[in-house]
């Protein structure tokens, strides 16, 4: 008759600290000891403690001891994300050994948290389009502008200002938030030209622009209430 016993993988390490001894039948069988789980990472983490350079160099004298064939299982299993692979039965590998190749495995088979996506991390969706100030927020720019530069001055800064909002640093928060971080960083003297910015770079206007900048003003007559 043969009893087939399965034994957790967690166990396996430990197989190899504990030689077969003969038992006298008359000594009392010793009181088992209460199973304490290891936490999750020691049991993901086939080599606790140790650096990365560490981890791959004792993960490299694993494989050194793998047959070509085993070897083709494992570049396999980490390839696929598996958390297993078999052994040949003359491995040379001892059951610890075997243990430690598939709880690295199991740590590779781990799927990282999914990071979101970049357009979500910004504080706003415009940055992923095309930006554009209009022309109230221009006129706006350009009369705070002339509250804190001087007047030779204010034609260069506008124009430095709407390229960082629309298609440099200042594009990926909203428009009013961009006009506030420029007229404080003028105000406190640590503005300064944007990097990427052409050198002769103007400002196109959209055609509802042109047509509004043509059209003349209007008169109103005032009447009495």
């Amino acid at each position: 008759m043969i009893t087939e016993v399965l034994l957790p993988r967690e166990m396996l390490p430990q197989l190899d600290r504990y030689p077969n001894r003969t038992r006298v039948a008359h000594d009392p069988l010793p009181a088992a000891s209460p199973v304490v789980e290891a936490p999750a990472a020691a049991r993901t983490d086939p080599f606790p403690g140790l650096s990365l350079r560490q981890k791959l160099r004792a993960l490299g004298e694993l494989t050194a001891l793998m047959s070509a064939c085993e070897r083709r299982q494992f570049d396999e299993a980490q390839r696929l994300h598996a958390q297993s692979m078999s052994f040949e039965e003359a491995s040379r590998l001892g059951p610890g050994q075997r243990a430690t190749v598939l709880q690295w495995l199991e740590a590779c088979a781990v799927k990282p948290t999914a990071r979101a996506p970049e357009s979500a991390r910004l504080p706003t969706p415009q940055a992923a389009g095309p930006r554009q100030l209009t022309v109230f927020e221009l006129a706006r720019l350009r009369r705070e502008l002339q509250a804190v530069v001087d007047p030779s001055q204010v034609a260069e800064r506008l124009r430095e200002v709407v390229w960082s909002i629309e298609e440099g640093a200042l594009r990926r928060f909203q428009s009013l938030h961009a006009m506030r971080i420029a007229l404080k960083k003028i105000r406190d003297g640590l503005w300064s030209r944007p990097n990427r910015m052409p050198p002769n770079w103007a400002r196109t206007l959209t055609r509802a622009e042109v047509e509004r900048q043509r059209q003349p003003a209007r008169t109103e007559v005032c009447r009495s209430a």
